[in-house]
């Protein structure tokens, strides 16, 4: 019985750190998850804002290089 009751005693320790450890490993997991998918989004972010920004410069220069054109337009036909 002695023997009976201490194998019970030890597998219930067994099962408990087990579980434990389980829980331990699974919040582990979901920490890692969280770290990543915010990484994910805040690289998302910073290209977004890239992409934009260069949208904008590209939206400038093509702006820029049209007022040219049309004052060099407008000079030529003064002269013409």
């Amino acid at each position: 019985m002695f023997v009976s009751a201490l194998e019970k005693t030890d597998n219930m320790f067994v099962s408990a750190l087990e579980k434990t450890d389980n829980m331990f490993v699974s919040a582990l997991e979901k920490t890692d998850n969280m770290f990543v998918s915010a990484l994910e989004k805040t690289d998302n972010m910073f290209v977004s804002a890239l992409e934009k920004t260069d949208n904008m410069f590209v939206s400038a220069l093509e702006k820029t290089d049209n007022m040219f054109v049309s004052a060099l337009e407008k000079t030529d036909n003064m002269f013409v």
